[in-house]
């Protein structure tokens, strides 16, 4: 099953994709959901490619999700994993400007 989702930032996405390849707003967006129990299991990030894959544990399943973007043309991948669970989640998504 395929879905559209759209997420708007009030920001240029310039902004937006340093935040998005940016280690700590992952971590801080983390635990303000309050997932205390998560482990950064790779990291890498040379400028270009940013890609990070955490751990954490849900009461149901572990689950481990991995997010990559490339700098340049604005567009990235996500993939879920729920381990124990018959289901896998991907996506593609991408930064554009959008108005004023």
């Amino acid at each position: 099953m395929k879905q559209k989702l759209e997420g708007r930032y009030p920001a240029p996405s310039g902004v937006v994709i340093k935040m998005m390849t940016d280690r700590k707003f992952y971590c801080d967006r983390m635990e303000l959901q309050g997932q205390k129990a998560y482990e950064v299991i790779d990291h890498h990030f040379d400028g270009k490619e940013f890609s990070l894959k955490i751990k954490r544990k849900l009461p149901a399943a572990s689950v481990t999700s991995t997010e990559s973007w490339n700098v340049a043309s604005k567009t990235g991948r996500i993939i879920v994993e729920l381990q124990g669970m018959p289901v896998e989640m991907s996506g593609a998504t991408s930064l554009r400007e959008e108005g004023g």
